[in-house]
């Protein structure tokens, strides 16, 4: 169930789940770097960024102004390999970055989708947090929080299983 948070917001936050890429690091670093720990008997991913979206195509390279996301999704250990939770955790990521673009821009290709969303990782927190992403894997599914901190609006939705891994049983 969506709780006071529009569709396209809901979209962003899960749009900007799929940036990974680093600022100011060589390239060799950013392979290497973990993404993945373990805390607890948890996996855990967080991750800040400093992103903009591109507005138009062809658009001689307009972008939105810049925000900040703080990411997190975690899962214990005992649910999932941690190879499931990195793909399971891609798999959202791309889905959602294609159908945000989509929204915001009826007309754009998935292609162009992908790398509509410029976003760079940032090492500590460079002012405020626009929007904060809490995703949880347990046994009943995956459960997303995502807060709007600039209007303070809150969304809860969750997922099954089945419907994530398009998994039906024989």
């Amino acid at each position: 169930m969506m709780v006071g948070i529009s569709n396209r917001i809901l979209m962003l936050a899960f749009l900007l789940l799929s940036a990974v890429a680093a600022h100011g690091d060589s390239l060799n670093t950013v392979l290497a770097r973990d993404l993945v720990r373990v805390l607890q008997d948890r996996y855990v991913h967080e991750q800040l960024n400093r992103c903009q979206v591109r507005m138009h195509a062809g658009s001689g390279g307009a972008f939105s102004k810049p925000f900040t996301v703080n990411r997190k999704i975690e899962a214990p250990q005992s649910l999932l390999s941690r190879d499931q939770f990195v793909s399971i955790s891609t798999q959202l990521f791309v889905r959602n970055r294609i159908a945000f673009a989509t929204i915001i821009r009826p007309d754009i290709e998935p292609a162009e989708a992908i790398t509509a969303v410029k976003c760079r990782r940032i090492a500590n927190k460079k002012g405020e947090i626009d929007f904060r992403i809490e995703i949880s894997m347990a046994r009943d599914g995956i459960k997303f929080e995502i807060t709007d901190e600039a209007s303070g609006t809150h969304s809860v939705d969750q997922i099954e299983w089945a419907a994530v891994l398009n998994f039906e049983p024989e």
